[in-house]
This record gives C-alpha cells, sequence and structure tokens, in this order.
C-alpha cells in the first residue's frame, strides 16, 4: 500500500510542477527566453547541478548546446558542442 501512496504522491507533484511550468511559459514570447525559463524550471525542480537544451547535427553526433542553467558553481556550456557519444548510453 506504501508504494502506491508514493506513486499517487509523485504524480500529484509531477501535475502540480507541469501545472507551474506553463503558468511561467504562458507569460513568454520569445523561444531563447521560453527554452531558459524551462531549462531554469526544471533544472530547479529536478535539483541538478545543470539543464540545458541544444541541436543534434544533421548527422546525429553533435550536439550544439543552446543554452543552460547552472544551479551552483558548475561553467555554463552555453554555445559548446560535444560529440553525443561522450554524454552516456541513452
Amino acid at each position: 500500500m506504501r508504494s502506491h501512496l508514493l506513486d499517487r504522491d509523485e504524480l500529484l507533484a509531477r501535475q502540480a510542477f507541469q501545472l507551474a511550468l506553463v503558468d511561467l511559459l504562458r507569460a513568454l514570447e520569445r523561444p531563447e527566453d521560453i527554452m531558459a525559463a524551462a531549462a531554469s524550471a526544471l533544472g530547479s525542480h529536478l535539483d541538478v547541478a545543470r539543464c540545458g537544451y541544444g541541436e543534434v547535427s544533421k548527422d546525429g553526433t553533435v550536439l550544439h548546446g543552446g543554452g543552460d542553467w547552472i544551479g551552483g558553481s558548475l561553467a555554463s556550456l552555453a554555445g559548446d558542442s560535444c560529440a553525443l557519444s561522450t554524454l552516456g548510453a541513452g
């Protein structure tokens, strides 16, 4: 029974985050503002050190960093590029 309650609590937390994110993004117009706000909200929600976005090259081998949110002392990777193979499995 306890695992069922945890699943319900996680679902409610996820729904609350999604509603807050929609409210936050609704007021924004520029794509770069929307992406930055989404990265910030998601990074804070997940309690991670970095959250970002980018574009994958046409050949599917390189990630070009578009922007990121950093929650501590990490350096920004915005504008950097890296081989997707260096990011791990998945």
